[in-house]
């Protein structure tokens, strides 16, 4: 069959196509990512109170530290959604796992070889790598939601979204278990290999944002591999115009397209949910 010039729908395609196995192994893969992205986050919790003994310091003293974590988080989860958008979400993605590494580890060393007599030298260094931890941590979610959206039917989509993002509170009870069993300095050294390790797992198992190949034609063929293997048949050969349908209307800027009449009732609505999740999570 010529398939020259034709156009595909690439959502609608993803929209037919079974759970099993290409998304369900996706979903997987985001699952284990944000359990590390939980563990993490829920880590200067569970740290915490050895930190203050060892450095014989006030809990007073670790403000900075979380607060950094906090603000890299919101740095990330801004800065690494935008870069997704120009050079693909899983770029961007191990993006962030590389800054879960550098943070968690170089807070390890920290950790380790912090005294009482460097205290406040060691908060100082603290603050900066939780800050970079932070980056890769509130990157992780955006782009999570965005790529497993994206690969799921309609069908599955909001639950596995939702099972994707329960995963990072499950995380943090890993922390909890991880701790029972090893040095509290080491939890660090955890938080950053388990990154790597992903990294390298996932690097050739995880495909890249369909959106994101569709609006770059040199990308076909990468997109039509990615399709016939979600599809399980070879049906396009990377010849064809792929395209991604929005449902609503863009306004001329990004920010007005969140508040226009076909996006802000949704807008509103996932706000307020995330808004409230995460101030559950922190609390």
């Amino acid at each position: 069959m010529n398939t020259q010039n034709k156009t595909v729908d690439v959502a609608a395609v993803i929209d037919s196509a079974r759970y099993f196995p290409v998304a369900f192994g996706i979903t997987v893969m985001m699952i284990i990512i944000m359990l590390a992205d939980g563990y993490d986050l829920f880590l200067m919790g569970h740290v915490g109170g050895h930190l203050v003994d060892a450095w014989k310091i006030s809990r007073a003293d670790l403000g900075p530290i979380n607060t950094a974590g906090l603000v890299g988080m919101a740095v990330g989860s801004t800065a690494l959604g935008w870069l997704g958008d120009r050079i693909g979400r899983k770029r961007s993605y191990f993006t962030c796992l590389v800054f879960l590494f550098i943070g968690s580890v170089l807070c390890y060393y920290v950790a380790k070889q912090g005294t009482p007599d460097t205290a406040a030298a060691s908060i100082h260094q603290m603050t900066i790598w939780r800050f970079v931890t932070g980056l890769g941590m509130g990157g992780v979610t955006p782009l999570a939601t965005t790529l497993i959206s994206e690969w799921t039917s309609q069908r599955v989509r909001s639950v596995v979204v939702a099972l994707v993002i329960s995963s990072v509170p499950v995380g943090g009870s890993l922390a909890g278990l991880a701790i029972q069993h090893v040095e509290w300095p080491q939890m660090f050294l955890l938080g950053g290999l388990v990154p790597l390790a992903l990294f390298i797992c996932f690097g050739f198992l995880l495909p890249e944002s369909p959106k994101y190949l569709a609006q770059h034609p040199s990308q076909r063929a990468r997109l039509a591999r990615a399709l016939n293997r979600l599809l399980g048949e070879k049906r396009y050969d990377g010849s064809e115009d792929f395209a991604v349908k929005e449902q609503g209307k863009r306004s001329s800027h990004w920010f007005a397209t969140l508040w226009n009449s076909d996006y802000r009732r949704a807008t509103f609505f996932i706000w307020v949910a995330f808004s409230f999740n995460s101030f559950v999570i922190y609390m």
